[in-house]
């Protein structure tokens, strides 16, 4: 079973593990705030190739906010993050706008290729297939351009 007390977080066995897969990306990010030990909240950042905390904190507070925009009706080709996203430790992943959807969409790539290279380069490919469909349609291409900041 998961026990926390004042400053650890212990996970008896593996399969104790798997409730986390269950978990919305808002508890996950709660959770997170309130692990006390600096040293855990480390390891799970650099988990994640992020050496600052505030970084991590920042790239899961985005995503928490892109898919609850997602999950109750909210506009998407116009979002802008309420906070600005951090610069992403890449030079793969950069974007103009801190607060665009394009910014969103880099920093879910980001953490999606600490996870898997192969499910990364697969959004990268039907996202930039799902734009390219509209690169003769000027409104549809205006709109990718301006609103979302994705480069065509």
């Amino acid at each position: 079973m998961i026990s926390i007390t004042r400053n650890t977080l212990t996970i008896n066995t593996p399969q104790h593990g798997k409730r986390f897969e269950f978990m919305t990306f808002g508890g996950c990010l709660k959770l997170f705030r309130s692990v006390k030990d600096i040293a855990v909240k480390e390891k799970i950042a650099n988990a994640y190739k992020l050496r600052s905390l505030g970084v991590f904190d920042n790239f899961i507070q985005s995503v928490v906010y892109v898919r609850n925009m997602c999950s109750h009706g909210g506009v998407l080709y116009d979002l802008t993050q309420p906070k600005g996203i951090s610069k992403i430790p890449s030079d793969k992943y950069l974007f103009n706008n801190r607060q665009s959807l394009d910014a969103s969409i880099k920093v879910i790539r980001y953490l999606l290729a600490q996870i898997s290279v192969n499910r990364e380069v697969e959004m990268d490919k039907k996202l930039a297939d799902l734009f390219g469909q509209f690169k003769s349609n000027t409104v549809i291409k205006n709109v990718i351009r301006q609103k979302i900041n994705y480069t065509l």
